[in-house]
């Protein structure tokens, strides 16, 4: 996978994710391959995340995470 770091808009529809936007690129997701929470680093002041990695139906699996279900970040791609 490789690091990208850049804002996304998500779209979420009944708990599953639709569709990820992030630049010019928008990624249809096929399914949710994994999903897991990272506590943050309290000391850093860092809030909780969910990171979901996920399959486009384009065969491109990305990462995503969303701090408070609020603020969504692109996190890797392999394509």
């Amino acid at each position: 996978m490789h690091l990208r770091l850049e804002a996304a808009e998500v779209k979420v529809l009944e708990g599953r994710i639709q569709r990820v936007k992030a630049g010019p690129r928008v990624f249809v997701i096929e399914r949710t391959l994994v999903r897991f929470e990272h506590g943050g680093r309290w000391w850093r002041g860092e809030l909780p995340r969910s990171y979901f990695i996920l399959q486009s139906n384009q065969g491109v699996r990305l990462e995503v995470y969303v701090v408070a279900m609020l603020e969504w970040t692109l996190s890797a791609v392999e394509d």
